[in-house]
């Protein structure tokens, strides 16, 4: 989903759908977060 694998523990979409959301987790603790845009072409 991204270049840093790091980000790529948990991959959620928002409640929009406007936007991926990637998580690196640590065991059972969230140490970071990324959103990144969906580009919508249609």
């Amino acid at each position: 989903m991204t270049t840093e694998y790091k980000y790529n523990d948990i991959i959620l979409w928002d409640q929009a759908g406007e936007n991926v959301i990637t998580l690196q987790m640590d065991k059972e603790k969230i140490i970071a977060i990324k959103v990144l845009p969906v580009n919508k072409i249609w």
